[in-house]
């Protein structure tokens, strides 16, 4: 199966669509995701517009069928959440900032 994987008790497994999982255990990870000042709209769209339609399209993917946990969140990225909802407000936020108006990169709870 194509995707990014990552370990739950012990056994591999699937955690996000190939193009956004790459994207996503490179530039969400913990180091980046607190940096203020790394412009990761700007990183994005430096690559093909096809990788960029494709991080789009499994990205709105995954919000609208919500099929990541926190734990695999916290897996691929290092980055914790307490409850569902904050991860998915947070990546809502995440895809405003690439693909929709703009604004600030959101940062992660401390």
């Amino acid at each position: 199966m194509p995707g990014t994987r990552g370990v739950r008790n012990g056994e591999v497994v699937r955690v996000l669509p190939d193009s956004l999982g790459r994207f996503a255990a490179t530039y969400f990870h913990l180091e980046i995701a607190y940096e203020p000042g790394f412009e990761l709209r700007e990183t994005l769209y430096a690559f093909k517009e096809s990788y960029v339609n494709a991080v789009r399209s499994e990205f709105a993917e995954l919000i609208r069928e919500r099929c990541l946990s926190v734990a695999d969140y916290e897996g691929l990225t290092s980055v914790e959440f307490e409850s569902e909802a904050e991860l998915y407000l947070y990546l809502g936020d995440m895809f405003e900032h690439l693909f929709g108006d703009g604004r600030a990169k959101p940062v992660p709870p401390s």
